[in-house]
């Protein structure tokens, strides 16, 4: 049987700001809350029992920043903007002559573990670049995982506000470490 745990409390917080994810991804803030949390010392051991939700930010302004490093298919100079309809994405693609590009992407959540970017609509002086783009964006996804975060989490949505994205995300019970 196991010792009795240090601390015992009803519920508990965590809250992270500037997140960099190893995909260059920064994550502009982290908030986790769960409920009947089990804290040991030694060994350091907690539990928490009923599990929680967390909410994390991501800038948009962020996003286009790890895509200017990353560059995908030559493109550069990216600026995201969101509405209801899904994230507005322009950038520069760079050659012979440099070309503006505007595109409509949808994200979706894919197995309540990665965030990926899905293209509705992508034009280039009246050109249609759909197969184009979406290969790059196949290349690039996932865009957003909860595997690169340091507790067992599921993506549930991903809300998309003008300047942002807002991923809402639950915790089931589980034991740290496992």
């Amino acid at each position: 049987m196991p010792p009795e745990p240090k601390i015992v409390c009803p519920s508990a917080s965590l809250s992270l700001q500037g997140l960099r994810l190893p995909n260059g991804l920064r994550v502009d803030s982290l908030t986790a809350r769960a409920s009947d949390v089990a804290l040991w010392t030694e060994p350091f051991r907690s539990d928490l029992r009923g599990g929680g939700q967390a909410e994390a930010s991501v800038l948009l302004s962020d996003v286009a920043a790890m895509l200017n490093a990353a560059a995908p298919s030559g493109l550069r100079e990216f600026r995201l903007s969101g509405s209801a309809e899904g994230i507005a994405v322009e950038a520069v693609r760079s050659g012979v002559l440099s070309v503006r590009i505007r595109a409509l992407v949808a994200l979706e959540v894919r197995g309540g573990t990665d965030l990926a970017a899905r293209l509705l609509s992508a034009k280039v002086f009246g050109a249609n670049l759909g197969r184009w783009l979406e290969s790059t964006l196949e290349r690039m996804n996932p865009l957003f995982s909860v595997k690169d975060l340091p507790m067992p989490l599921r993506l549930e949505r991903a809300d998309v506000e003008p300047d942002r994205v807002v991923l809402r995300l639950t915790m089931p019970p589980a034991s740290y470490p496992p």
